[in-house]
Order: structure tokens, then sequence, then C-alpha cells
């Protein structure tokens, strides 16, 4: 649940609070998290530095028809960013939580397990999607009931 400041930050016509995005990016070929932040300096929250970087959040949309994925944008200020990107084989898990700059220990909102995929890339930027994995597309029941794997059932 938000906090009381968080709220009133929100609903007020104009605030002196600062809302700042931590993401954090994992995946089982690096060898630990990265975590970056929409700050001009480093952020802590939780115990973690989150390191500034310069990206772009975009949210999903609300129309009809509109996808499920939010977007991002990162500076590609060194070509390592995309040569890591090209040599995972799957895509890299992120994690979004949205702070105030005034209390960064207090998570006021929280999308994990997001996927970054569709990735693309120029000399200047990095964009990807982030999505959420789709368990209302998976096949149920998980096992189908045939002679073969129930042979019990038609005896």
């Amino acid at each position: 649940m938000p906090s009381t400041q968080f709220l009133d930050a929100v609903i007020s016509a104009s605030s002196d609070q600062a809302f700042l995005t931590l993401l954090t990016f994992t995946h089982t070929n690096l060898p630990s998290p990265i975590r970056v932040t929409n700050n001009t300096q480093d952020v802590t929250s939780g115990g973690q530095t989150f390191l500034a970087f310069p990206f772009t959040l975009t949210p999903p949309s609300n129309g009809e028809g509109a996808g499920q994925s939010a977007g991002i944008t990162v500076a590609n200020a060194d070509r390592r960013i995309a040569q890591a990107i090209e040599s995972l084989l799957d895509p890299v898990s992120v994690a979004v939580a949205i702070v105030l700059a005034s209390s960064p220990n207090t998570i006021e909102f929280e999308f994990k397990y997001l996927s970054l995929v569709d990735v693309q890339w120029t000399a200047d930027v990095l964009r990807g999607s982030l999505v959420r994995e789709q368990y209302t597309r998976e096949m149920y029941p998980y096992h189908r009931v045939t002679p073969g794997r129930f042979p019990s059932l038609y005896r």
C-alpha cells in the first residue's frame, strides 16, 4: 500500500517530491544483478545501491486493444550494454520499483517478474519491451487425459 506521503504527492497539483524508478536486471549469465535509477546521483534502497543512469520507462497504455507491455529506452552510452544483451540467449528478468527520493527505502509500487524482450539498439539508444508472463495462454489442464498417459481410466 502506498504511503500517505506518496499519495499526497500524486494527488496534489504540484509537489516538491521526486519520484524515482529503480530497475533491477537479473539473468543467470550475469555475475550479479544490474541496478540502475533514473536519477543524477546513486541511490541506496533496501541496502542495495542503484547507479544513476539515464533511461525512460513508458507504462503500458490503457486504450482498447493496447498491449500489456511497458517500454524502456536506455542511453547506449557504452557499447558493452548492447554486447551484453546480444550475448544472452533468453530474456533478462526485470523488477521495477517506484520510490520517493526523500524515502528511498519505502517502495511505493513494485512490478516484479517482467521480461525484457524485443530489444533493438542504435548508436544512441537501446529500446525494449517489458512484458509479464501470460499464464492465461498456457494449456489447461497441463496433462491431457489419454490412454497412453492414464491407462487405468480406459480399462
